[in-house]
């Protein structure tokens, strides 16, 4: 990995965790909290934010190579969209596979909000991957 996937994917997972408090906890928390079948000891007391920051990284890092891998995304517009793509699908996927094997939720609803929320923090994840590969692409020189 060069310094250029590197930065992207740090300022990607930077963006992954701000977006995902102010989405999950300060817009969504109590919301979301009502909706789920209770559990004892279904959730921790505090996240453990090792696991978390190491986790919005690592989703960060896989967006990234697709984007400059695979996508040629460098790019805020192209970032918002192909982050919004990627999440939606993986979202859809994940919630899918949870209410398939799990009795979380007293409802179908939170999930549609659930895959909503996480693809607006991918697409705004992904435009700021997309920009930070954009600002650091090495120009080449013209051809005379």
């Amino acid at each position: 990995m060069n310094t250029r996937i590197l930065t992207a994917s740090v300022c990607g997972g930077a963006a992954l965790f701000l977006l995902g408090f102010v989405m999950y906890d300060l817009i969504l928390g109590t919301y979301m909290k009502a909706q789920m079948v209770q559990y004892p000891g279904l959730f921790n007391e505090s996240p453990n934010f090792v696991t978390l920051i190491i986790a919005n990284i690592v989703w960060a890092i896989l967006v990234t190579l697709i984007f400059d891998r695979w996508a040629t995304i460098s790019t805020f517009l192209g970032g918002l969209i192909g982050g919004a793509m990627i999440t939606f699908f993986m979202g859809l996927y994940f919630d899918l596979m949870n209410v398939t094997f799990m009795h979380l939720f007293n409802s179908f609803t939170p999930v549609v909000i659930d895959v909503i929320a996480f693809t607006i923090i991918g697409a705004l994840a992904g435009a700021v991957i997309g920009a930070v590969l954009g600002m650091m692409t090495e120009s080449k020189p013209a051809r005379t």
